[in-house]
């Protein structure tokens, strides 16, 4: 589901030094609505923060010295500028945050799900400790997300449930010579999901889609 992650990062960065509160808005989103990109990006936002800030310190230090040397032609302006970068920078790393607890919580839920096979809601919120909803709730988001891709929440038996999987085969035939598309197992490295991936599709995970 990727209608309005294509933002470009050009353009993202653009509006971040331009007018960073939407910048802001449209890394976030993208960060966030993208499988792949919350998976492996969760530190992008934080390094745009840091930026931030190291562009606050400087702007702020210059009109500190502009100030005492008497050299200062626009002392408001230039505070005002520090100020909402070095606020921008906060923000940033803030939603850095939010990002790299959703992605870790959603690495929990691929390794129970996937990984162990665990479908039912109850037990998946026993072992997280999370509350009921929100294990619901982020379900729900990454099957919207596709993570689980044709999976869908039984809500009368209270459990996850998830379309049947190839097997991973040795060779090209069954026993009893029906020929079967051979796959090979992978851990994702990004997700930590373990799956196959049949010979001729694309080498990307099938749960996140990064690079396999």
């Amino acid at each position: 589901m990727k209608t309005e992650s294509k933002n470009s990062f050009g353009i993202i960065i653009l509006l971040l030094i331009c007018f960073w509160p939407v910048g802001l808005f449209m890394l976030y989103r993208r960060l966030t609505s993208d499988k792949t990109d919350l998976m492996r990006n969760s530190n992008v936002m934080r390094n745009f923060g840091i930026g931030f800030i190291a562009f606050a310190v400087l702007a702020f230090t210059g009109e500190i010295s502009n100030l005492i040397n008497g050299t200062g032609q626009d002392i408001l302006f230039g505070m005002v500028l520090w100020l909402l970068f070095a606020i921008g920078g906060v923000l940033m790393i803030w939603k850095a945050g939010e990002i790299k607890t959703k992605a870790q919580n959603y690495r929990k839920y691929i390794d129970l799900v996937v990984n162990q096979s665990i479908a039912s809601i109850a037990e998946i919120t026993r072992i997280t400790q999370f509350a009921p909803q929100q294990v619901n709730d982020d379900l729900q988001k990454m099957i919207d997300m596709e993570f689980f891709r044709g999976a869908y929440i039984d809500h009368q038996d209270n459990r996850i449930v998830l379309p049947v999987k190839a097997k991973v085969v040795e060779s090209s035939t069954h026993a009893d010579n029906h020929p079967v598309a051979p796959g090979r197992a992978v851990h994702c490295d990004s997700c930590g999901a373990n799956s196959v991936i049949l010979i001729g599709q694309i080498d990307a995970c099938d749960y996140c889609g990064s690079p396999a």
